[in-house]
């Protein structure tokens, strides 16, 4: 019997921040520092916390051990779990996904979000989503290009809300080169570059013996794929007449342009000072007052684990949802657990834990992929070798999950 939940007896070597060349390599080497120096610059930090971001840079640069968490907080005990697997490492010598969780958790505790005083609670990536969804960003004249395109018609009107919310997906504000780049991708009706396209099984499960009464959202980022999650939510809503939407979010900050729940609220109230787009904000609002449209988190979104590991009350919820939309790279990789599958393996396959079908909208900026043949990767590497990362590449990929 195979001994890990991926169907297999062993599994292919993780994502590491120190395979050379690798995008794992260039975040820790480049954009985390980077990033840390331009939060500085974004936000009015005290003296003291400026200096405890530059310790973490300088953690990071000089290549010195990992520190354990310092501040005593509820979630303490199971970030000493993950810190126990780094103990003498440094960030150059660590799994990739729980490298980046872990960074994030100390730019938290850097900036003292879950400490008494000023900083309680305030979010140090919101100066990022204020830009992203701002009165002058050009997120609002995209998202309302984009919705005066779609067919009125019910099924095509679906179909094409799922593509832009994929494509939505590259305005991810962690990196900044793919997140310039969504607004033109918008555009792009030739989709040559959606590397698989299962929107007819996921229309399928709308039309045929499938009864869909509840749709879970994984959500990635706030700003502009939120926007088109909101859209999408709000059609599944008002014509497909689902009972219910339950929207993951994360209930802290976590990798810069990750939606919590205060991010879906903050949309929604730009949206109703838009005179095209305030009886969308309208409806949604009503929704999550009825409790069709439900706002939730879990600790877990923002831990170091993959998918494969989630505790059992979360995968109880899954478990209730007759579809489940996962967006973005993260929640990919999560699926994969971080790992350097042959791109000829099944997601299918490997993914056969997950407690609920489920399907995917994810623009690549990793390198772990599946569900390709050598031909097309062979293709890919010679007409763009940074494709896996670039967030230019995107696929709709359905899976049954647990359920069959």
């Amino acid at each position: 019997m195979p001994r890990t939940p991926f169907g297999t007896d062993t599994l292919p070597p993780p994502l590491m921040t120190s395979d050379p060349g690798s995008f794992a390599e260039d975040t820790f080497r480049n954009r985390l520092p980077a990033f840390l120096d331009e939060l500085c610059r974004l936000n009015p930090f005290p003296p003291e916390i400026r200096a405890a971001l530059m310790s973490l840079k300088r953690e990071i640069t000089h290549g010195l051990p990992v520190r354990r968490l310092a501040e005593m907080t509820p979630d303490r005990a199971a970030w000493d779990e993950v810190w126990s697997r780094f103990i003498g490492r440094n960030w150059f010598q660590l799994h990739w996904y729980p490298a980046e969780a872990y960074f994030y958790r100390r730019v938290l505790e850097a900036t003292r979000y879950f400490q008494p005083g000023p900083w309680q609670g305030r979010d140090p990536f919101a100066p990022y989503k204020e830009q992203e969804l701002g009165p002058r960003s050009q997120s609002w004249a995209s998202f309302e290009r984009a919705l005066g395109r779609l067919p009125t018609e019910h099924l095509p009107r679906l179909n094409e809300l799922l593509l832009l919310d994929l494509w939505g997906n590259r305005a991810d504000l962690s990196i900044k080169e793919v997140a310039e780049s969504a607004h033109a991708g918008l555009a792009d009706e030739t989709n040559e570059r959606l590397l698989i396209d299962h929107r007819p099984q996921v229309l399928e499960r709308f039309t045929r013996n499938h009864r869909v009464r509840r749709v879970d959202f994984i959500l990635d980022n706030a700003g502009l794929e939120l926007l088109f999650d909101l859209a999408l939510a709000d059609h599944l809503l008002t014509i497909w007449h689902l009972e219910r939407i339950v929207f993951h979010l994360k209930p802290q900050p976590f990798f810069v342009s990750d939606a919590m729940p205060q991010d879906v609220m903050q949309a929604l109230e730009a949206m109703m000072n838009r005179p095209r787009l305030a009886p969308l904000a309208s409806r949604l609002m009503n929704a999550i007052s009825h409790d069709r449209l439900q706002l939730v988190t879990h600790p877990f979104w923002v831990s170091a684990y993959s998918f494969a590991y989630m505790p059992d009350d979360l995968r109880r919820q899954l478990a209730e949802a007759d579809l489940v939309l996962l967006k973005g790279d993260a929640n990919y990789r999560r699926l994969l657990d971080d790992r350097r599958w042959p791109p000829t393996d099944s997601l299918e396959e490997r993914t056969r834990y997950f407690p609920a079908p489920f399907v995917t909208l994810r623009t690549a900026k990793a390198e772990v992929i599946v569900d390709l043949t050598e031909e097309r990767v062979a293709e890919l590497d010679a007409k763009d070798p940074r494709w896996r990362i670039n967030g230019q590449y995107g696929l709709i990929r359905f899976c049954a999950g647990a359920r069959r």
